[in-house]
């Protein structure tokens, strides 16, 4: 079973018993979170796809660790100034190990089947209707523009230069 959550404005595509890193929660390690932003549910083969997410959907998942990243260093230059400023960062992530994903017992939005289910009504429907007669469109007719010739213009003739004699 796989699922798409929502987690600090990232997406994370999760399956039961994968591990993954996050921005910094404030949580311990060993606490349990429930994930209510679920967007996508897929399970043997039925997608479930929520708007914007499955009401009722969880994600149950345990914190494992909290740590810092590597340092990476900002390195800030303008030329020709002599302005030079070097700084570090360090980002705090969060390990999370996702337990278990919950469906839930209504999905948000129809699945494939029901799709295809309600668009074979819907054509059943347009049968019985009597049609509508549609004339066909004529196809537009294009004018003919005479071009207006425009006056040529006569090039202004450079005079040469002339080399100076030394006498």
């Amino acid at each position: 079973m796989l699922a798409v959550i929502e987690l600090g404005n990232k997406q994370y595509i999760v399956e039961e018993g994968s591990i993954f890193d996050v921005e910094k929660l404030a949580l311990d390690p060993k606490d349990t979170i429930t994930l209510e932003n679920v967007l996508l549910i897929s399970n043997d083969g039925e997608t479930t796809v929520g708007k914007p997410t499955i009401a009722g959907a969880q994600v149950t998942a345990t914190v494992l660790d909290q740590y810092k990243d590597k340092k990476i260093l900002v390195f800030k230059f303008k030329n020709k100034t002599g302005y030079k400023k070097t700084q570090g960062h360090r980002q705090n992530y969060t390990t999370l190990r996702i337990d278990k994903i919950k469906t839930a017992g209504k999905s948000a939005a129809p699945t494939k089947k029901a799709v295809a289910e309600k668009s074979s009504s819907a054509e059943s429907k347009d049968t019985k209707a009597p049609a509508k007669k549609v004339a066909p469109k004529k196809a537009p007719v294009k004018k003919a523009t005479a071009k207006k010739a425009s006056p040529a213009k006569s090039a202004a003739k450079k005079p040469s230069a002339a080399k100076k004699k030394e006498g």
